[in-house]
Order: C-alpha cells, then structure tokens, then sequence
C-alpha cells in the first residue's frame, strides 16, 4: 500500500511501519530503500539492504517518531562494508527472517 497522506497511516499503527531505515552503505545506489512484498519464503530476497553497523543492528525510525535498533537474528545479514555494490545474494536469500521482519514493519495490506 502506498502512504499519500498522514492521514492513510491511521489504517494501521503508526507505531508498526518505518519511514526512514539506515541504508547499507555498499547498497546506496538508488534513492530509497525498497523492499520486494511479493516474495515469500523461501524465495525472499532483499529489495535494499539494511546497515548492520550498530552491533548487528540495523536503525529504523518509525511513522510515530520512535527509532528502534533492530539485532538481525540471520548472520547472512550482517555484512561488513567492502565498498562496493553487491548482489542480493551476499545478503542471504530466501527463508531469512530479517526479511520477513522488514516487510512486516514496511507496509501493510490495502484494505479492501
């Protein structure tokens, strides 16, 4: 679902959907972080990666103002910057629960 307005964010918590993430830095090559919401697992795969730079944590600030500091629970996550782009693959695909994690908290379902 897309956000036009403040307003649309009341159809969920705002407590629940992230409107900035820290970015990976060996990933900045577009202008926002994205995340593929049609994949499930096993066939998950990164749209963006997250940072993992604050003790295997990634830096998410949220619709509500709250910032969190997420500890990724898959080691695939958490990669060190060699700086240069990567392929999704070096950030663990498929059956990754930081994926599932950041698709939960990116967006939710249109209501019908």
């Amino acid at each position: 679902m897309y956000f036009y307005k403040p307003s649309d964010f009341n159809l969920f918590s705002p407590s629940r959907i992230f409107c900035f993430v820290d970015h990976h830095e060996d990933d900045i090559r577009h202008v926002a972080f994205a995340c593929i919401l049609n994949a499930d697992p096993p066939s998950d795969v990164w749209g963006s990666f997250p940072a993992s730079r604050h003790t295997r944590r990634g830096a998410f600030s949220f619709v509500d103002g709250h910032v969190e500091l997420h500890k990724w629970r898959d080691p695939r996550t958490v990669q060190p910057s060699i700086r240069r782009p990567r392929g999704d693959g070096e950030f663990g695909r498929g059956n990754n629960p930081d994926i599932a994690w950041v698709k939960d908290h990116a967006t939710g379902l249109k209501p019908r």
